[in-house]
């Protein structure tokens, strides 16, 4: 009857001092998906085509939504010129008609940020 007991003390220590098997199945991978695609797709589908259909179609090219948070949208450019041109076209209208096409995006304010990554060059070099 002590070796029982031993025995069941020895496995409980285990239990303990053992650390379990890694999970090794993707599992993960649904409720990460929902947190980084899904739900962000849900606010910026609609808005993106709405972004597409407002802009003129070379802006659009060189441009690229990254998200939306408390009525912010931030929007990231290729270049200056692009940022300019994104600029103007947003205070001469293209906000009010995106509020107006996405009401559910409560959009206040468009941040436009600069980023080398986005869009693709005309492929002319400077030099």
């Amino acid at each position: 009857m002590d070796s029982r007991i031993g025995q069941a003390r020895l496995e409980r220590l285990r239990g303990w001092r053992n650390r379990p098997e890694r999970a090794t199945d993707l599992g993960f991978l649904g409720p990460m998906f929902t947190r980084d695609v899904a739900r962000p797709w849900k606010t910026l589908g609609p808005l993106a085509e709405a972004w597409s259909d407002v802009l003129p179609e070379e802006l659009v090219g060189r441009t690229r939504l990254d998200g939306l948070s408390r009525g912010v949208l931030r929007v990231s450019v290729a270049d200056s010129s692009t940022a300019y041109a994104v600029d103007v076209a947003v205070r001469s209208g293209a906000q009010a008609e995106l509020s107006r096409r996405c009401p559910q995006a409560k959009l206040r304010k468009v941040r436009i940020e600069q980023d080398a990554s986005v869009g693709a060059s005309d492929g002319a070099s400077d030099g």
